[in-house]
């Protein structure tokens, strides 16, 4: 039988060369690892294992055939089974340590990023502020996009929903914009024919916080023809009386809104059928005749608004007729009229 390298009995410390320990010698007597049973030159197969081990291997317990032991005694190292899976092991647990890691690290980035944003529209008002102060109120602007910066946004992208759901306190905040998003695509996608996730682009709470109510909520579109058709079919909502829906208007647009409402209420207090009052651009119209209408934020009886030459044709309470010729005391300016 040829004599092989590993034949020759050094010391185990002392095995390895420049080719590797598993082409040197070894002690003519030593124990598989795997097996527990002696390597005998004379009937096994044997190769060296580099891993943690550092042991004489059966060529089998290795799991290799003939042909692969021959190739593994030409490789730089070779491993055992069992070494190869505690390398692996460690490997895996030191992976698992890095994801823990890194996910410590993104939780504590996410929570300084929307702790961030939160106060960003607080700088952005300070910085406002200190710009308009420190600017001549004689000066004009600079050039066209510093104007730009301070331009109001246009109302006619936008919609006031109220009576939705808001969040609880200390959700965070990308929790409330996609609960209000979710909510505000359920309500609207059945007002239009074409409803996607690009219709709506941004939400907003209006006013403080309460816990008693929820905030009106400034929903922007991206179409102001998605806006008109939203308005023309909110009629759809009426299974839902506890949500609205109005234009988002200037301030003196809503009071003067305010003023026409209160005035048809009173109309209609006053024993007017609600069917025979009819409204059109800030003005009322009382069967076909004009009643009055929003001037100055006031509302102003039309010179003729007298209701005696239409009350036979107008389905009023006989209890609020003692005085049918005059105009109902609820009217303002009955005086003048």
């Amino acid at each position: 039988m040829p004599t092989k390298s590993r034949d020759k009995v050094v010391p185990a410390s002392t095995e390895k060369t420049s080719t590797g320990s598993r082409l040197s010698g070894k002690k003519s007597k030593c124990i598989c690892p795997i097996c527990d049973d002696g390597i005998d030159d004379a009937i096994h197969d044997s190769i060296f294992c580099e891993g943690t081990c550092q042991a004489w291997v059966h060529r089998g317990c290795g799991g290799l055939s003939k042909s692969a032991h021959e190739k593994a005694k030409g490789l730089q190292t070779w491993c055992c089974p069992q070494c190869r899976l505690d390398a692996q092991s460690n490997e895996i647990s030191a992976l698992k340590k890095e994801v823990t890691d890194l996910t410590k690290q993104f939780s504590s980035l996410k929570l300084l990023i929307e702790s961030r944003l939160s106060t960003i529209p607080e700088e952005v008002n300070t910085a406002a502020l200190s710009a308009t102060r420190s600017t001549p109120t004689n000066a004009a602007p600079s050039t066209e996009s510093s104007a730009n910066i301070h331009r109001k946004p246009d109302k006619k992208f936008n919609l006031v929903v109220t009576g939705l759901k808001e969040s609880a306190p200390k959700t965070p905040r990308s929790d409330r914009v996609k609960h209000d998003f979710d909510m505000v695509s359920s309500l609207f996608s059945p007002l239009l024919p074409i409803f996607s996730e690009n219709t709506v682009r941004d939400c907003l709470r209006l006013g403080k916080y309460s816990s008693d109510r929820s905030r009106p909520l400034l929903v922007t579109l991206n179409r102001s023809c998605d806006v008109s058709g939203i308005l023309s079919n909110k009629s759809r909502l009426a299974d839902k009386p506890s949500i609205g829906i109005r234009a988002d208007l200037p301030p003196h647009l809503r009071q003067s809104r305010s003023k026409f409402l209160k005035q048809r209420r009173d109309l209609i207090s006053s024993g007017v059928n609600p069917s025979v009052i009819k409204a059109g651009n800030l003005s009322l119209y009382v069967h076909g005749k004009k009643f009055g209408s929003v001037v100055n934020q006031e509302f102003q009886l039309c010179p003729d608004s007298d209701l005696e030459g239409t009350s036979s044709s107008l389905q009023v309470d006989d209890s609020r007729l003692a005085n049918s010729s005059a105009i109902p005391p609820t009217l303002p300016n009955q005086d003048s009229s």
